[in-house]
């Protein structure tokens, strides 16, 4: 299909953190993190062709190794532990290490 097709994908993100007594400060910036290092460079974007990773091959799988990879040592005081992205209510995958 030359003129491309879309999906509205959903991505999980999963951290492990310690406890926090103020949460809301961290989810801000957890939030924040999630939008500049990933988001920002997929959402409302041809893969395809406005995103160099994805030139050949946009799929679930890549787009959670690229996540994974934008989001890995990025968040103050939690490990990255796994992410999900679904392309619709069948087709996901979890991406880990």
């Amino acid at each position: 299909n030359p003129a491309g097709h879309g999906h509205n994908y959903v991505i999980e993100v999963s951290v492990e953190k310690a406890a926090d007594p103020e949460p809301q400060d961290w989810i801000a910036d957890f939030e924040n993190v999630v939008e500049q290092s990933f988001l920002s460079l997929v959402d409302h974007k041809n893969l395809n062709v406005d995103v160099p990773q994805f030139k050949h091959n946009p799929t679930v799988e890549n787009l959670a190794s690229f996540a994974w990879s934008r989001l890995v040592g990025r968040f103050e005081d939690a490990r990255l532990v796994r992410i999900t992205v679904w392309e619709n209510d069948r087709t996901y995958c979890t991406y880990t290490q």
